[in-house]
């Protein structure tokens, strides 16, 4: 997944409670969408797009055939609005 600011874009990977908070549903059920009905599949794994997130980040270096590269994943990820976009 990327996520874009002000400063630039990164790209990230998330597992479990993160990917249920951004798309609105477990894994397991994501996935029998996508069995079921691939079109609302596609719409569905779209809903994030565009939307304001406060996003709590790890960052780690990784060697791959000996280069070495940064690498984040998302902690925890909450969706922002008017009423919680400063608390934490």
């Amino acid at each position: 997944m990327r996520l874009s600011d002000d400063t630039g874009s990164i790209y990230v990977t998330y597992v479990g409670d993160a990917g249920d908070k951004i798309f609105g549903e477990e894994c397991s059920e994501l996935e029998s969408l996508k069995q079921r009905d691939e079109n609302a599949f596609r719409r569905k794994i779209k809903t994030p797009y565009y939307k304001e997130y406060r996003v709590k980040l790890k960052a780690y270096s990784d060697v791959y055939e000996g280069e070495s590269r940064i690498k984040y994943m998302i902690q925890n990820i909450f969706p922002l609005n008017a009423g919680n976009q400063y608390s934490y």
